[in-house]
């Protein structure tokens, strides 16, 4: 599949910015999947973008991720040693001729914004008049939302126009199944296998008739084998035909008026799967959510109830189409403090900072 390229007018930016959204769908992936690393709003990560500038065009055709220790907590802040990373980086990138034009970093905890700390890295690594700056805010309940931000006047515009990044390729037709997984480089996710082993079809045992010189106890004989094998077989058949779902392990444990909703992470329809929709009834209040593969695999997501009685329904959709369903409820006592009902918690178990 070839990538579309894309063009975006940055507010008071005198050049154009132009991106493959496959390029950036593979860096909202790394920052999704770090989002939901740990708790209370994952790690924030960033990398070093690649590609070219000419005639007033500011062109993005690669990222490499820069591994930072967070020395300082889960923010995207570097250390000493994570500046020593970055200068390599950028003169590992030289000698193969890729030319930096700038850089990007996600942010979980805040709205897309700069900080001067962000300001005096740009200055520092970045310092050319056309090389830009890409915040990323990822969220559980909306699509990952972005932003350029690029130099006005020589100084770094703390404004800029928010975009959606959507996923690359989306369809609604199944994609293909690969026969084997495939290794991808940091900062993108592979397709798990999904073809299954096919099964032989059975073969029904038969039974001849016995000619009739037998004798009775030899025709009784006969028949009883007959009967016997006919069952095995039968048995058998049915076994293939109507295999055994094998279960989510759907739970819910209330920690502190938070429900922890657990299932198992390696059961088949999990590891396989492409998509799964959780639905959540709290009272008289529904709240419904897709999850993504990443997210699904984690095998836990947090939820903030409101009432006594909470019903929950995992949907967890295969690649050939089928679907997996199971059912959980929680049964206790109210909330001693009561959250906001229509603040959602993420998957690592804590709030994600918007409302729907």
């Amino acid at each position: 599949m070839v990538a579309e390229l894309h063009s975006l007018a940055v507010t008071q930016c005198v050049y154009g910015i132009e991106y493959p959204d496959g390029v950036l769908d593979q860096i909202r992936l790394a920052v999704v999947d770090a989002f939901f690393a740990i708790p209370r709003g994952g790690l924030e990560i960033g990398g070093v973008l690649f590609g070219r500038y000419r005639d007033g065009l500011l062109r993005i055709e690669a990222f490499r991720m820069l591994a930072c220790e967070h020395a300082a907590g889960p923010s995207f802040t570097l250390s000493e040693a994570d500046h020593v990373r970055l200068r390599d980086l950028l003169s590992s990138a030289a000698t193969e001729g890729l030319q930096p034009v700038g850089w990007f970093r996600s942010r979980t905890r805040s709205e897309i914004s700069l900080c001067d700390a962000d300001a005096a890295l740009h200055d520092a690594y970045f310092p050319e008049p056309w090389q830009a700056m890409l915040v990323l805010r990822p969220e559980i309940t909306r699509p990952t939302r972005a932003a350029f931000f690029a130099r006005v006047d020589g100084l770094l515009c703390m404004r800029a126009s928010e975009f959606v990044v959507e996923p690359w390729g989306r369809s609604t037709e199944s994609p293909a199944p690969d026969p084997v997984p495939e290794r991808h480089p940091e900062g993108q996710v592979g397709k798990l296998p999904h073809d299954l082993p096919q099964v032989a079809e059975p073969k029904f045992l038969t039974t001849a008739l016995a000619p009739r010189t037998f004798s009775r106890a030899l025709w009784v004989s006969a028949l009883f084998v007959g009967l016997t094998g006919a069952g095995l077989a039968a048995h058998q058949y049915l076994e293939v035909k109507t295999p055994v779902q094998e279960s989510l392990s759907l739970e819910a444990l209330d920690r502190g008026g938070q429900l922890q909703l657990s299932w198992n992470h390696g059961a088949r329809p999990v590891r396989t799967a492409l998509q799964a929709k959780l639905e959540i009834t709290d009272g008289p209040v529904r709240f419904s959510t897709d999850l993504e593969a990443a997210q699904l695999q984690r095998g836990s997501f947090y939820y903030a109830r409101q009432t006594g009685r909470v019903d929950i329904h995992l949907a967890v959709i295969e690649p050939d189409g089928r679907s997996t369903d199971e059912y959980a409820s929680y049964v206790g006592p109210l909330p001693v403090s009561k959250i906001e009902p229509h603040v959602k918690l993420d998957p690592a178990g804590f709030e994600s900072g918007s409302k729907p």
